[in-house]
C-alpha cells in the first residue's frame, strides 16, 4: 500500500519536458519555442500540442488533397479508403490513451496523435504516381 502511494505521487509529480518531443522535426519552430517556454507545466504543453495539431492537420489536408491529384481514378479510390482507415486508427490509438483523464496520459496521447500526422503527411508528399 505504501508503495503504491510513493509510487502515484512520484508520478503526478513528474513533469513533461521539451526534450521528450525533440523527435518532432517536421514540427514548426513556434511549437519547439512554445514546448521551451511551456517548460514542462502540463497546461502549457498542451496548448502548445494543440496549436501545433492544428497546423498538421491543415498540412495533412494539402498534402492528402496534391496526392490524390497525382494518381489515377482507381489508385484516388484506393488512397480514400486507407485514408479513412487510417485517420480512424488515429483517433482510437489517441483515445485510448486519453480516457485515463491523467493530464500526462493526454500530453503523451497529443503526442503520439501529432508524431502519426507528421509521419503521415511524409507518406503522403512521397506519393508520386
Amino acid at each position: 500500500m505504501r508503495f503504491t502511494l510513493l509510487l502515484v505521487l512520484a508520478v503526478l509529480s513528474m513533469s513533461v519536458t521539451p526534450q521528450s518531443f525533440a523527435g518532432c522535426e517536421e514540427c514548426t519552430k513556434n511549437f519547439h519555442s512554445c514546448m521551451g517556454k511551456a517548460k514542462g507545466t502540463a497546461s502549457e504543453v498542451q496548448a502548445c500540442q494543440s496549436k501545433e495539431e492544428e497546423i498538421q492537420e491543415a498540412q495533412l489536408n494539402v498534402s492528402y488533397q496534391r496526392a490524390l491529384k497525382r494518381l489515377t481514378p482507381e489508385r484516388q479510390k484506393e488512397l480514400r479508403d486507407v485514408q479513412r482507415r487510417w485517420i480512424a486508427y488515429r483517433l482510437a490509438a489517441s483515445r485510448y490513451y486519453v480516457d485515463t483523464g491523467l493530464s500526462g496520459y493526454k500530453i503523451s496521447s497529443s503526442d503520439h496523435h501529432l508524431q502519426l500526422t507528421v509521419e503521415r503527411i511524409t507518406e503522403l508528399d512521397q506519393i508520386d504516381y
